[in-house]
């Protein structure tokens, strides 16, 4: 009996043991993971230059996942689309650290949609291959502007922060999670 109690106490040690042991294993194999973006403001301007029914132009939002050591899932989420006319078409490009174009969207009448419906994936883990750049390109239809700029009677409105409704930009956050 007594070496029975003892031969149990020794096995439960051990197997208590074992499971300790793979738990410090667990803790020691996960991986890094890492993402950035170069993109340092979460306001995006349209253009840096004036723009006018007709104007089109392109901003871009960079990825970078370099030093993950599993795939990556991004998402890029609109927090305000401030002042943009009506009458604007978007669609995005994703290219990845090649410069291989690896998606292509439809055309979008407003940023959020595109963001919601397009703007988000995952970046496999691989070595030489862990950034992406996310080209928008944009086109501003040309139409009446009195309607598409808050125009009344000749006048420009400007809204409750008494700034001008010619001042177009985007406020984003860019999500990224391991999986």
């Amino acid at each position: 009996m007594f070496i029975s109690i003892i031969l149990i106490a020794f096995c439960i040690g051990f197997f208590s043991e074992k499971i300790n042991i793979k738990n410090d294993e667990l803790v020691t194999n996960i991986a890094k993971w890492s993402f950035n973006s170069s993109n340092t403001e979460k306001m995006i301007n349209i253009s840096n230059e004036k723009i006018f029914p007709g104007s089109k132009g392109e901003f871009e939002i960079e990825l970078d996942a370099t030093g993950a050591e599993t795939d990556i899932e991004y998402k890029i989420l609109v927090l305000e689309e401030k002042n943009i006319p009506s009458n604007f078409e978007f669609y995005a490009e994703t290219i990845n650290s090649k410069g291989e174009i690896i998606d292509k969207t439809d055309k979008y009448q407003h940023f959020s949609e595109l963001a919601n419906n397009k703007l988000f994936g995952s970046i496999a883990f691989d070595k030489n291959n862990q950034t992406r750049k996310i080209k928008v390109y944009w086109f501003w239809k040309d139409e009446n502007v009195d309607d598409l700029l808050n125009i009344k009677d000749g006048t420009l409105v400007f809204n409750e922060n008494n700034e001008s409704s010619l001042d177009c930009n985007l406020k984003i956050e860019i999500i990224g999670k391991q999986i």
